[in-house]
């Protein structure tokens, strides 16, 4: 095994602390008896890590809560969902 290979995990643990979430939306999310979705510009299996890291949830990689579409440099979210 590589070098790079041993610090993944360690490297990924990182990038997921650096990421911090609004003030009260995790409460929110979890009290929600609705369904609730994300739609989100990031590649799908980061935010699935984020997902759980943060919300302490495992969805599947095939989850329809979860819009994940890598967009080009010049487009907007909004013209995505439209």
């Amino acid at each position: 095994m590589s070098k790079l290979s041993h610090s993944l995990p360690r490297l990924q643990d990182e990038w997921v602390k650096r990421h911090v979430m609004y003030p009260g939306l995790e409460e929110t999310l979890k009290a929600c008896k609705y369904p609730w979705y994300i739609v989100t510009s990031r590649a799908k299996h980061r935010t699935l890590k984020l997902v759980d890291a943060m919300l302490d949830m495992q969805w599947p990689e095939d989850t329809p809560r979860l819009y994940c579409k890598l967009l080009p440099p010049n487009q907007r979210k909004i013209e995505t969902l439209q």
